[in-house]
């Protein structure tokens, strides 16, 4: 999808400031399936079948999600808080190196 194309490479970039603790797949596959079932799955049948839009609905979940997941991405970006662990994580790699 064309927003996870997206995000990926902007994951990486706050991965490799030292915001991100985990390994990126692991963020990616955690982070999918806990949205999937208490948030894609929750949608996907309120729209597809209690509003009966069908296939419809469950498209239009599934594009709310990855509209949730670039605002909750945007949002850890603007907060600027990876700079301060970017900052931090080079310190530590320039007084271990010395």
């Amino acid at each position: 999808c064309f927003l996870q194309n997206q995000m990926v490479p902007n994951l990486n970039r706050l991965q490799s400031t030292g915001f991100l603790k985990l390994s990126l797949p692991l963020i990616l596959e955690v982070t999918f399936v806990i949205v999937e079932w208490i948030f894609i799955l929750p949608i996907a049948y309120l729209l597809g079948d209690w509003l009966e839009l069908g296939l419809l609905g469950i498209w239009i979940a599934l594009a709310l999600d990855e509209v949730v997941r670039g605002i909750n991405l945007y949002l850890r970006w603007k907060s600027k808080r990876w700079q301060i662990k970017s900052k931090h994580l080079n310190q530590h790699i320039h007084a271990s190196s010395n």
